[in-house]
């Protein structure tokens, strides 16, 4: 019998980035003798069936070895997904025991017991060492940062401090998943350049406070410290040579929340992709104000193709109000320094931010065109459990109501009152789908195939076939979804006017 799978729900079917927590776990707990297995079950077509198709392909995956423990993590979106796949499992495997982690786990420990899903134990937090003494058979109770029930009780164990030495963790267990899947070229890597990327993780941790962002809530439920906890150089190095050695890899993505926060540790790592002579295309994320012209220059001699930037707004005032941190001329020299460079550049942009005014949705469009980044994300602003804004706007939700979290037009339309942050009543979804059209659709279809890095990078690669695949595939897609979309808009609105006047 093996101690346990780490078995990731159906719901991320399609997900492109690797389950980094879930590699980093089975690594931790097999370098420390527990025999362990992932499983999950990836789609590569867009022809998605129904979801009861594929839990139980998943179910027949864990048919396949006896497990003393399941293991699933779960975020706020996922949970009556999640719990309805823990009910199936248990129905199947009545004697296998399930412990629950993830976002929502930590910030919301006892849900699942109010619930009444047949859950054992929630690890709360980052789950390496809770799982394995949980394994090693240690009396619960003497577990920290864990939850469970006890002759009807809810235990919740003291809460565990997050270690700031990362040295403990081996290099992920890449060989437990498809590998082949993750690196099947995709847009999602190299933002909308189709390319086969694998996403590394250098650092955990953000020590900003924005107040659309969980991230405090989720340090208070492991201690309160703030910390950003770092591989060394040689761990990244390490990383990054393994999987060019056994995968071949072509491109990666450092995921980070912030690449470049400590910018020697940057330099470190350039340094060394430089000296190594590695030969790998790179992007990574990081914020306006942690890049300069000597390490922008340092990046690009790297192989650093791609920046994506989390802008949010247009104004000084939007910023300060979501306690971003950054200012608007910061955002202008970080994406005029990053042009003079060659380097590309992501601007995520949100409306329907808190406390959002006119003049904050007006001048959007005007300062996206100004920065000229090379590509475009934007969406509504949602106020996710454990950020500032859900507790200023929502307070509370009944377990019930999570389900708003499940509609597929979240970040698209404001689906329930409580989630109306701005100041204004202008029609905030219209802008939406007008800056949409106007900056995203375009760039999607013409920028990166005409680019030099991009030509060179197709010439070298060995999976140049399907990439020309699916760029043609994807250029159809898009076309089709921004079409339907459109036309989705259209008919609510009409919709809206109708029930408007019968009123």
């Amino acid at each position: 019998m093996k101690a346990i799978a780490l078995v990731n729900g159906n719901k991320r079917i399609q997900t492109t980035v690797v389950p980094i927590y879930y590699l980093n776990m089975s690594a931790f707990l097999s370098s420390n003798g527990i025999d362990n297995d992932i499983i999950e079950i990836k789609e590569y077509s867009n022809k998605v069936r129904p979801i009861d198709y594929y839990d139980n392909q998943l179910l027949k995956k864990i048919k396949q070895d006896d497990y003393e423990y399941i293991g699933i993590s779960m975020f706020t979106n996922e949970y009556h997904y999640t719990m309805n796949l823990i009910k199936k499992i248990k129905e199947t495997f009545p004697l296998v025991k399930i412990i629950l982690g993830g976002v929502h786990p930590t910030l919301k420990p006892a849900d699942c017991f109010i619930s009444k899903a047949p859950v054992d134990i929630v690890v709360r937090g980052e789950g390496e060492y809770p799982l394995l003494e949980i394994l090693q058979k240690n009396p619960l109770r003497e577990i920290k940062g864990i939850c469970f029930k006890e002759d009807g009780e809810i235990i919740q164990t003291d809460r565990r401090s997050l270690s700031n030495d990362l040295s403990y963790l081996p290099i992920p267990a890449y060989d437990k998943i498809d590998m082949e899947y993750y690196l099947y070229p995709t847009k999602w890597g190299l933002r909308f350049a189709v390319t086969s990327c694998i996403h590394f993780f250098t650092a955990f941790g953000c020590p900003f406070n924005c107040t659309f962002c969980a991230t405090a809530s989720i340090y208070k439920a492991q201690g309160g410290q703030r910390l950003v906890r770092y591989k060394s150089v040689d761990q990244v190095i390490e990383e990054i040579k393994f999987c060019k050695n056994k995968y071949d890899i072509e491109s990666c993505y450092f995921q980070d929340d912030t690449f470049t926060i400590n910018q020697k540790r940057a330099h470190d790592i350039c340094s060394r992709l430089i000296d190594e002579k590695l030969h790998i295309t790179w992007g990574a994320e990081t914020r306006v104000n942690c890049i300069d012209d000597e390490l922008i220059e340092k990046m690009k001699k790297s192989g650093c193709v791609q920046l994506d930037f989390g802008v949010e707004a247009a104004t000084d005032t939007a910023l300060k109000r979501m306690k971003k941190g950054t200012t608007i001329k910061q955002v202008e020299d970080a994406f005029d320094l990053c042009k003079r460079h060659g380097i590309r550049t992501g601007a995520n942009f949100m409306l329907n931010t808190p406390g959002e005014t006119q003049e904050d949705v007006e001048e959007l469009g005007g300062f996206m065109r100004r920065i000229d980044a090379t590509t475009y994300l934007m969406g509504l602003t949602v106020p996710f459990i454990g950020s500032d804004i859900f507790d200023k706007y929502v307070g509370d939700l009944s377990i019930d109501e999570y389900k708003l979290y499940e509609n597929p037009y979240l970040f698209g339309t404001i689906i329930d009152k409580r989630f109306k942050l701005s100041a204004h009543n202008l029609p905030v979804e219209k802008y939406l789908l007008r800056l949409r059209l106007r900056f995203w659709f375009k760039k999607f279809l013409v920028d990166f195939p005409m680019k030099k890095w991009y030509l060179i990078y197709l010439i070298k690669s060995k999976y140049k076939g399907v990439i020309f695949k699916v760029l043609v595939h994807n250029m159809l897609i898009v076309t089709y979804d921004s079409f339907e979309f459109i036309v989705k808009f259209v008919l609510r609105n009409i919709l809206n006017l109708k029930l408007f006047r019968q009123q």
